[in-house]
């Protein structure tokens, strides 16, 4: 009798224990990402915060000085923008795209970059994409934090209505650029042609994403086929948590966890077949 108490308790140790092990391989690794990929001189590892804050505050900057006062004008319209300025509609905007940009390129070219690492006992292909997961949705969340921050402070924006939805929808959407970038990950192993085709779709993949409208201003049938991005859906909750219910966004919560769950489940399967082709090579 007591030898079956003692099985379930011990099987519980050597799971924490492995999980444990796996954590401390997913910082290492975060650590050796940081320092291949800036170093140690200059400003080292601060770059992964500040190359998407510049990024996206270049893009502010250069839209106002062409849209100018029509910007201005824009902003004004409640039946458009309602409480959102036009700096703040920018900044979620495009922080939520480069998030999903950066999680995805980072993640499909993590097999290939780190192929040595594959041989160690304790990593698999899975530490390396979480470290480089949660290395990007690090920066791009301090990017969009330190840019509320200074915007609010210079009056070109409010601060968020609610600060849990913001993190709710900011989660999900980095949910999403996760499961969807397992796939792309894959395909772009398993095929030289998506490789090559990946950043076309990236740049055609924007006029779609709802950074550069709401669902609102568009005619009922460009509602109907958009809604149907999951990207839209992030982008859509995350601005009406930012601004408030005035600002009428369109979105599904529902439709977006059921979409991740899917990509995630489909992601992590094909992960799996990643090592076996990169053996076949």
């Amino acid at each position: 009798m007591p030898s079956s108490n003692i099985e379930p308790k011990r099987a519980r140790q050597d799971l924490k224990s492995a999980f444990d092990v796996q954590i401390r391989v997913v910082g290492a690794l975060i650590l050796r990402e940081v320092l291949t990929r800036y170093g140690r001189k200059n400003i080292g590892f601060l770059w992964l915060f500040i190359e998407p804050m510049l990024f996206t505050l270049g893009i502010v900057i250069i839209r106002n000085i062409i849209l100018g006062n029509s910007a201005l004008n824009l902003t004004n319209n409640q039946q458009f923008f309602g409480s959102m300025s036009f700096a703040g509609f920018l900044l979620t905007g495009y922080s939520g795209f480069i998030l999903f940009r950066n999680i995805c390129n980072r993640i499909s070219s993590t097999s290939s970059s780190n192929r040595g690492l594959l041989y160690h006992r304790n990593i698999r292909i899975l530490d390396l994409i979480f470290s480089r997961f949660i290395l990007e949705l690090a920066a791009v969340s301090a990017s969009l934090i330190a840019l509320t921050l200074t915007f609010h402070e210079f009056g070109l924006m409010r601060l968020p209505e609610n600060i849990l939805n913001v993190i709710v929808a900011w989660l999900l959407l980095a949910w999403f650029c996760f499961g969807f970038g397992l796939i792309v990950g894959y395909l772009m192993e398993a095929s030289s042609f998506f490789d090559r085709i990946w950043p076309i779709i990236l740049i055609v993949s924007l006029p779609f994403s709802g950074v550069i409208f709401m669902l609102n201003w568009l005619p009922a049938n460009a509602q109907a086929f958009l809604s149907w991005f999951p990207l839209v859906n992030a982008l859509e909750f995350l601005r009406e948590s930012y601004f408030g219910p005035s600002i009428k966004a369109m979105y599904s919560i529902t439709y977006l966890v059921s979409i991740n769950l899917v990509l995630t489940f489909v992601g992590l399967t094909l992960s799996r077949k990643i090592r076996r082709v990169l053996e076949s090579e």
